[in-house]
């Protein structure tokens, strides 16, 4: 890569993006992420995503990140399984990598790929950019798309999602994989007192003496929080608990 191709002023987002995408641990911070590459690509609209690839193309929507497209068209999108009929989606999911929307119309231009791009044109996404990484396992991947109504994407902006996206890729997951474990991790109220008590480093039998409930109830909560924190071990379980602020 040619860093001699970027201003001072881009090279200076694109670290910011960078420093960015390996500090985020929300949603919310990953979306300020995804505002600041919007503006590098010179784009109107940005969502990205995670998805099951099966046999190079998309079968299932695992995750969606939106910044600011239309929520009719998002809703639509879901409902209808436009995915299956996206020329961006196809032509992202088959070779993984970075491309102009225009490059993905000319490999997918029949029916119903025609038909999806009329559509997705009434709601603005006229022109666009997309990229992306096939994920561990090469079962999962990801796809970031930048849209708006005027043709302005180059194959300079190519070059500035060929250095963010990995990067971006990495964040992406590991926000998802943190809402995944927030969601799994709703933890009852008697489980939230017995891991404060483990934390405090209470045995089992103490631990069921200041609750007065039976040694073996909490042996009981210990194994669901461990399941649902997806933790190996009772330190690893506070571990987890203590990061997700799930216990003080």
């Amino acid at each position: 890569m040619n860093y001699k191709e970027f201003t001072h002023k881009e090279l200076l987002n694109i670290l910011d993006v960078v420093q960015s995408a390996i500090r985020v641990k929300d949603e919310t911070g990953f979306c300020t992420i995804l505002e600041k590459i919007r503006e590098l690509v010179c784009a109107d609209y940005a969502v990205c995503g995670l998805g099951e690839v099966r046999k190079d193309r998309l079968s299932r929507i695992v995750r969606i990140v939106n910044l600011n497209y239309s929520d009719e068209w998002l809703n639509a999108y879901a409902a209808e399984k436009l995915f299956q009929k996206d020329p961006i989606i196809r032509c992202q999911f088959q070779f993984f990598g970075t491309h102009l929307w225009s490059e993905a119309f000319k490999l997918f231009s029949e029916e119903p790929y025609l038909r999806f791009m009329h559509l997705a044109s009434d709601f603005g996404l006229k022109y666009g950019i997309a990229s992306g990484v096939n994920g561990p396992g090469l079962d999962t991947g990801s796809i970031f798309s930048f849209a708006g109504e005027k043709k302005r994407f180059t194959t300079h902006h190519k070059k500035i999602l060929d250095i963010l996206i990995p990067h971006v890729h990495q964040a992406l997951l590991r926000v998802c994989r943190r809402a995944d474990l927030l969601t799994r991790a709703a933890l009852t109220e008697r489980e939230k007192e017995v891991i404060q008590w483990m934390k405090e480093g209470k045995t089992n039998w103490e631990i069921s003496k200041i609750l007065n409930i039976s040694e073996r109830t909490v042996k009981f909560h210990i194994r669901n929080i461990q399941d649902k924190l997806d933790a190996v071990n009772k330190t690893h379980a506070v571990a987890i608990a203590m990061e997700q602020s799930l216990i003080s």
